[in-house]
This record gives C-alpha cells, sequence and structure tokens, in this order.
C-alpha cells in the first residue's frame, strides 16, 4: 500500500494528513510524478484541488465488530490478491473482512433476504451479490454503496460467475433460467432457458465460452457464451445438482449433488464422458472448487466435513472437521490456504498441504434470547443462547460488564428482577428456575419440578412468590425463600401453552399454535376467558405495566400466504382495542413502554418499531441489528429501549431520538465490549477491544485494531465520556505501515 501526503487548505490555514492511494487512475498518475525533490510549496494547491476532484470525501473512522454471521454462510469469495475475503449469508448481510488481520472491513446491507451468492470483478472493483428476494446488486467497493441493482429473475438468485474479462455477469435462479447481463450497465442480453427445474449453480470456463450450470432437474448443461444455446447436456449427473467447477485447464467439470449419496463427479468436458465419480462424503456436498493449479480439489458437506482431495488419483488427502455444515469453500490465490463457511455463521482457515486448522475468523458472540432492567434502571440483565448459555449483568449507564452468571446447561429463555432488585430469576430449556443473588452474582438455589423449558419467570409484586411456567402447561409459584414449591397449576389440556404473567400476578395467558389466546386466574380457578383467535400462531405477548391490556404477536398461515400483526386486547372485559397489522415478517417480541402508551415490537427483518398504543400509528423504525429481534425492554423511566438480537449484541436506544446511544456485546470466556459508535468512545475488558479495529475513510483499507487507540478512546465510564467532543484520530498503523515502506 502505498501512502503520500496530502494538504488543504481551511480556516486555520494549512492542514496536513495522510491520504491512501486506491482505485483512482489520475490520483495514480499524480503519484508517478510526485517525487521528493519536487518543491511541495509549488505544486500543494494543484494537488490539493486534484485530490478532491478525483476521490470522494473523506468519512469519520468507524468502529467495526468481528462476530460471525447470525445465520449459515452460503457464499464465500477472495480477491486476486488475498487480502480481502467476502461472505455472505443468510442473515441478509455481506461481509467485507481483512483477511490478514480477520477484522471486518465493512458490512454491505440491501439486501431483503438470505444472500446466496458473491463474485468478485477481475479488477476487484466491482462486486456482485444475489439473494432469495429476487435481485442481484452490484456494490462500488471503493466506496461501499449498490451503484445498480438488477431485477428480472421470478424467484430467488441462486448462483453468480463473472467471466474472465469481466463484462459478463452470469445468473442462476429458482425460477429454471440462466440470464446473461452486461455488468458494466446492467444490461439483461439473454436468458437461457431449458432446465425444468431450480438452476443451483453456475460456473463459466477459463476461456470465458462456456457457461456450465446445474439444476435440481439433475443435469448439468454446457452453453455457448457467444450464441445462447445449449450444445451439451451432461443428464447422467442424477440428483440435485449443488455446486459446479471448471479446472483451471477447462477441461475436466466438476459436480457436486445435494443427495444423501455425497458424490462428486468429474466429467471430461472434451468428449462429454463421465472420468471419475468420488466417494468419501456421508452427506449431501454444498460446494466444490479447484485449486490454482488444478492438482486438488476441495469439497464441503452436510457431513461437517471439508476434504480435500489429490485430482490425479481421486484420493483424500486431508478431512477438516467443519463446525456446522460446510456450505461453501474457498481457495488462496497461491493454493496454500482454505476457508470455509458452516451453517452456523462461522469462517474457519486451514492450511492446505498440512490440513493444520489456522483459525476461525468470526467469533460467536451467541443471539440474545431475554433482556431485563433492574428496577432502579441502573442494572441490565441478558441472557445468551447456544454455546455459552450465562446471564451478563451490565452497569449499562457506564458500560461496564459486572459479571457472567453460569450455571444453567441448556439455552435461558427468560430473565425477572424481583421488585427491590435484590434477585435475578432465570427460566431455562434445561428445565431449571434460579435464582441468583444480583449483588455478588452468586447462585442462591436451583428449582427443579418442570419437565420442559422454562418459557417464562416473574415475581408476584410482594417479591415472595414466583411463577414459572413451561411450554406444555404446567404452572409453578415457588417461595423466593425457602425454594419450595407452593402450588403447581395445568391448564386443561397439554395444548395449553403459557406464554407469561400479568405485572400485578394475578392473570395467567396462554396462546399456542391453532389455539386461541385466553387469560387465566393465577389461581386458575373456573374457565378461562378467551380472547381470540387471531392467527395460527403466537410468537410473543406483553401485559402492560398497570395490566389492563395485553399485545399478543400473531403470525396467520391461512388464506393466501401468511401475514402478521399484533392484537391489543383489553384485559379486563377481552375487547379486542386494536390490531396492528404492522410487519411483513414475524414479531417475535414486544414490549410495553412503563406509562403504556408505545409499544416496542421487534422484528425477524432486524428492524425495532415504536408504535403509539392509543391510535396504532407507527412513532419511529430502528435500524442497526443484523439479526431478529428477539427480546425487549424499556428502562425504568421510559428513556432507554434495550433490544437483544440473534447478532449477538444489546443496542440500547434513546426513545426521544431513535438514535443508539450503546452497543453491548459479551465476548468469549470473560471478555466483553461496549461502545457507542458515534462517539468512538468504548469500554471493554482487558483484551475485549481486540475484537474490534477502526476503519478510515470511505474506501476499503486494512483496519487499525481499536487497540491501537486503547489510550485514546477507551473510558471506564461512558456516561462521563457521552459529552465530551468526538477524538480526533490519526491512523497509527497506516503511518507505521509508511515508514516501512521507506525503508
Amino acid at each position: 500500500m502505498k501512502f503520500f501526503w496530502k494538504c488543504k487548505w481551511s480556516d486555520s490555514g494549512l492542514e496536513w494528513g495522510l491520504l491512501c492511494l486506491g482505485g483512482h487512475e489520475k490520483s495514480r498518475n499524480i503519484s508517478r510524478i510526485l517525487t521528493i525533490g519536487f518543491c511541495l510549496q509549488v505544486f500543494v494547491l494543484l494537488f490539493s484541488r486534484l485530490a478532491s476532484a478525483t476521490a470522494p470525501p473523506l468519512e469519520s473512522p468507524e468502529l467495526t465488530l468481528r462476530i460471525n454471521h447470525t445465520g449459515p454462510v452460503w457464499a464465500m469469495r477472495l480477491s486476486a490478491d488475498a487480502r480481502m475475503l467476502v461472505s455472505a449469508g443468510d442473515d441478509r448481510t455481506i461481509r467485507l473482512w481483512d483477511f490478514n488481520s480477520g477484522h471486518v472491513l465493512r458490512m454491505l446491507e440491501g439486501h431483503t433476504d438470505a444472500v446466496y451468492a458473491v463474485v468478485l470483478s477481475p479488477d476487484g472493483r466491482t462486486l456482485a451479490s444475489s439473494s432469495n428476494d429476487r435481485t442481484i446488486k452490484l456494490w462500488d467497493l471503493d466506496t461501499g454503496k449498490a451503484r445498480r441493482t438488477l431485477r428480472g429473475h421470478t424467484e430467488g438468485i441462486q448462483s453468480l460467475a463473472i467471466t474472465p474479462d469481466g463484462r459478463t455477469l452470469v445468473s442462476a435462479s429458482s425460477d429454471g433460467t440462466v440470464k446473461l447481463w452486461e455488468l458494466h450497465t446492467g444490461h439483461l442480453r439473454r436468458t437461457l432457458k431449458g432446465h425444468t427445474s431450480w438452476v443451483s449453480a453456475v460456473a463459466v470456463s477459463p476461456d470465458g465460452k462456456t457457461v456450465a450450470s446445474g439444476s435440481r432437474d439433475g443435469t448439468v448443461k454446457l452453453w455457448d457464451l457467444q450464441t445462447g444455446t445449449a450444445y451439451r447436456t451432461l443428464a447422467e449427473a442424477g440428483g440435485w445438482i449443488r455446486s459446479v467447477a471448471f479446472s483451471p485447464d477447462g477441461r475436466t467439470l466438476a459436480a457436486s449433488t445435494a443427495n444423501q449419496d455425497g458424490l462428486i463427479s468429474l466429467w471430461d468436458l472434451e468428449t462429454g464422458q463421465l472420468q471419475r465419480t468420488l466417494r468419501g462424503h456421508a452427506e449431501q456436498v454444498w460446494a466444490v472448487v479447484f485449486s490454482p493449479d488444478g492438482r486438488r480439489l476441495v469439497t464441503g458437506s452436510a457431513d461437517r466435513t471439508v476434504k480435500v482431495w489429490e485430482f490425479a488419483t481421486g484420493q483424500v488427502t486431508h478431512t477438516l472437521s467443519s463446525t456446522g455444515d460446510a456450505l461453501t469453500v474457498a481457495i488462496t490465490p497461491d493454493g496454500r490456504r482454505l476457508v470455509s463457511g458452516s451453517y452456523g455463521g462461522h469462517v474457519q482457515e486451514w492450511e492446505i498441504e498440512t490440513g493444520q486448522a489456522l483459525r476461525t475468523l468470526t467469533v460467536e458472540t451467541g443471539p440474545i434470547r431475554s433482556v431485563v432492567f433492574s428496577p432502579d434502571g441502573r442494572t441490565l440483565a441478558a441472557s445468551m443462547r447456544r454455546r455459552d448459555q450465562h446471564i451478563s449483568l451490565w452497569e449499562w449507564s457506564t458500560g461496564r460488564l459486572r459479571q457472567k452468571l453460569r450455571g444453567h446447561t441448556g439455552e435461558i429463555w427468560s430473565l425477572a428482577f424481583s421488585p427491590d432488585g435484590t434477585m435475578l430469576a432465570s427460566g431455562s430449556m434445561d428445565q431449571t428456575v434460579k435464582l441468583w443473588e444480583v449483588a455478588t452474582g452468586q447462585e442462591q438455589r436451583t428449582l427443579r419440578g418442570h419437565s420442559a423449558t422454562v418459557m417464562s419467570v416473574a415475581f408476584l409484586p410482594d417479591g415472595q412468590t414466583l411463577i414459572s411456567s413451561r411450554a406444555e402447561g404446567t404452572v409453578k409459584l415457588w417461595d423466593t425463600h425457602s425454594g419450595h414449591l407452593r402450588q403447581s397449576l395445568s391448564g386443561k389440556t397439554d395444548q395449553t401453552h403459557f406464554q407469561g404473567q400479568s405485572p400485578d400476578g394475578k392473570t395467567l395467558l396462554s396462546a399456542g399454535f391453532n389455539e386461541p389466546v385466553a387469560l387465566w386466574d393465577v389461581g386458575m380457578e373456573g374457565e378461562p376467558r378467551v380472547l381470540g383467535v387471531k392467527g395460527s400462531n403466537y410468537l410473543s405477548m406483553a401485559f402492560s405495566p398497570n395490566s389492563q391490556v395485553v399485545a399478543v404477536a400473531w403470525q396467520d398461515f391461512m388464506g393466501k400466504g401468511t401475514s402478521y400483526g399484533v392484537a391489543l386486547w383489553d384485559v379486563a372485559t377481552g375487547t379486542e382495542l386494536q390490531t396492528l397489522r404492522c410487519c411483513s415478517d414475524l414479531v417475535w417480541s414486544v414490549a410495553f413502554s412503563p406509562d403504556g402508551r408505545t409499544l416496542a415490537t421487534g422484528q425477524a427483518n432486524q428492524t425495532v418499531t415504536l408504535w403509539e398504543v392509543a391510535t396504532g400509528h407507527a412513532l419511529r423504525a430502528l435500524h442497526g441489528h443484523h439479526g431478529l429481534v428477539d427480546a425487549l425492554a424499556f428502562s425504568p423511566d421510559g428513556r432507554t429501549l434495550a433490544s437483544g438480537s440473534m447478532d449477538g449484541t444489546v443496542r440500547l436506544w434513546d426513545v426521544s431520538t431513535g438514535q443508539v446511544r450503546l452497543i453491548l456485546v459479551s465476548l468469549p470466556d470473560e471478555e466483553w465490549v461496549a461502545f457507542q459508535p458515534d462517539k468512538l468512545v468504548y469500554n471493554s475488558s482487558e483484551h475485549g477491544d481486540e475484537y474490534m479495529g477502526v476503519r478510515f475513510g470511505n474506501t476499503l483499507r486494512s483496519v487499525v485494531p481499536l487497540s491501537d487507540y486503547r489510550d485514546m478512546l477507551k473510558s471506564s465510564d461512558l456516561s462521563a465520556a457521552f459529552t465530551r467532543p468526538q477524538p480526533t484520530i490519526q491512523p497509527k498503523s497506516m503511518q507505521h505501515e509508511r515508514g516501512q515502506t521507506k525503508h
């Protein structure tokens, strides 16, 4: 990377700074002209004007976080210089990684459904992505902006390829067609028809003359790129073709199947004959790719392995263990390393020659299942799901993680503070309820008796009794001091699914798949009050703080397609007050503000929406999460909203402005980080900032480790840091790199 000094006029005179060259031909030409021997005073004004004319203005530095995708990683590509890795997945995001450091350079967002394919142009300046939303986006990698959106397919777009000359983009879709686009203009040149089912894979031959397409109809077709005609069909391939790849010399085509037999077929393209069938995987093979020298073949499978094959012999040289189904694989241009993306959202790297595992680029933080504020508003508790089941206790105003509470052996579904804030209750998939002392983080007792996941826990107003409910029709009342079971109540049938209880402790709500929404007295005496049937499934609920209104998020599979909404009922009368037909996606969480006037909903489309309860009008949409929003809670004063997401972060929003006040992340082991993205300030554990970086400017450059700015940006009390001006920082690592370049 080359650097040169830039100066510009400002109100205070000349300002000098360091500018990184990249991507602009005029700037490169100028850099060849300017040398140390030239008089900078002569050229400074001319140079600054030319630079501003050829390069977009620099943006403010941004903090980046190295965490995994929140769903399957469907596609990966490496740049020609192996400095950048592109990954895309089910969470609708595309992540650009600095492959050397493992930090995220940029996250590209714009697709509205899973991103299935990505491909880089030969010059490395354009990225094409395709999605189940039926669109292709062309991204300018100098700016990270979507330059163009291509529409024409009528179903999700499964695969992409670009010709070696960079002129033509090839797309394959579930609509059964292959389309050829002009990459520069986005113009649709031709649609190739012939397959009788989904087209799930495409590849372009090294000479750019042939397109291979693999389909769910069990065939591979070879198309002449110039004429658009299919000149050969490899019908004997059999089964759903999931991936196709040309060998570097263009003589062989590899095709993998999505069948359970896990076969890879190798075809002689000159004769159209099957050369060899590779057997070794125990499940379907999702991905196949040749090494640059053609000596090896790498495959990823649903059997959770990546295999390295010797092409000449067809023998497996290494079997590598993936953290989940290996959905996509890529090899570095030098052929020495490979990376894979898994169903669990991880990106792993190995050395090909030895099979040695080198690293996992992504860091699993675990989805957030529940968030709750303490009664005094000082502590925020958040529960983590999946591998490291724990509860994080945050002193959120200062951005400090006080403790991680561990003890559950299953996902933690529910949390509740006692009315005096001294005790925290947690309900888990391990069928237990645990009581924790908030001041010390010590587990006080474990309550056993449920035979299924504990979906909900709540203290009665006197703090002496805890109510816990499991999914299949049982409610238990516990003495919080002794841990003794006071009463066990059951619904009318095992299909009575209790979702929660009112703040006054008098009413229970039940709702389940194809069941009506009903209210029960805590004593379970008499018949329940049926509120009505709004849908086929109920995903979340919340009582208003005064226990007079209940909100239930529903999903309806009946009729034409699927619909979603939130229904509000009067608890006393059972009257439906409002139905918010609000959403184009599932509503996973709902919460009332302390005054009951605002309702927050968290959706699968990664959005939080604030609603006026009285009118049903949407007040504000909050964007920023990169996974479905599974948990919501208002602070006691109603000024802050906490949202927990599948992306592993808790975001604290200013309710009045909709701005993010703080982002909290519990990292592996005892590490953590809290940061304010706009202010460039953060707090973290000793090594927590090593999971983060700082990106400078609006071009793709190496991310500088956040730890380089520890002395300048780290604050032990973020509440005080919020009122300070944003720090001005220089790219230290870039200056260091420039110094090395001079030697």
